[in-house]
């Protein structure tokens, strides 16, 4: 999954955004795993962190998608390659 992400509108190159995706990812894991403890905060920080990493990966995995669909079409930047 090859993605364009921008850092105050600095392109980050594939390995960085790859770096991305994989922390995030990873972060999901470990808050489905083992949580931010018991109390009310900690659960309700874990639900939202979750609820943000699934949003992330969802978005990232959607323009990873389109992207692929118009590398496929033809309708790439990079002239169709």
């Amino acid at each position: 999954m090859t993605l364009d992400i921008r850092i105050n509108g600095e392109l980050l190159s594939t390995a960085e955004a790859m770096t991305i995706r994989v922390a995030v990812s990873s972060f999901l894991m470990s808050l489905q795993a083992d949580g931010l403890g018991d109390d009310e905060t900690g659960k309700a920080l874990c639900d939202g962190y979750q609820r943000a990493c699934q949003s992330v990966l969802g978005k990232m995995q959607l323009a990873a998608e389109q992207k692929k669909t118009r590398r496929f079409e033809g309708g790439s930047k990079a002239g169709g390659v």
